[in-house]
């Protein structure tokens, strides 16, 4: 009962830890693309629901690159490209962090599953030496 309870905590853990990859991977290329396009723009701005997923769905690492974007007064092509790497660079760390999360637990599932087959085949052994020995 107890392992199962564990083996379901821990599905629960790397579905919720996937559907985060997922809308945070989704977040960063509609920023990306959003950031490109404000670009074009000499004024350079973001639309307000474009900078409500980035404080509500990015790292705090991103929103540190994307500041430093914004507060940039050389706008020219070398400076601006060093900047979208950096957030690039930014974005790719987030989701590689949320990879090694799933990597883990999924890492302690099979640990957990192996552990479990290991008790369940040392329980079938104990019980055919009790059956010998009741003979």
């Amino acid at each position: 009962m107890v392992i199962d309870s564990r083996k379901w905590r821990l599905e629960h853990m790397l579905a919720h830890l996937k559907e985060k990859r997922g809308q945070v991977e989704r977040t960063c290329d509609e920023v990306y693309a959003a950031i490109l396009d404000g670009l074009k723009d000499p004024e350079f701005s973001l639309p307000i629901e474009v900078w409500a997923k980035i404080d509500l769905h990015l790292p705090k690492a991103v929103r540190e690159e994307l500041k430093h974007l914004f507060e940039e007064k050389d706008r020219s092509a070398p400076t601006t490209k060093h900047h979208l790497y950096s957030i690039q660079l930014a974005m790719n760390a987030a989701l590689a962090r949320i990879d090694r999360d799933i990597e883990a637990i999924a890492a302690v599932d099979v640990l957990a599953l192996r552990l479990n087959l290991c008790r369940l085949t040392s329980a079938r052994a104990d019980g055919a030496e009790s059956e010998e020995g009741a003979q």
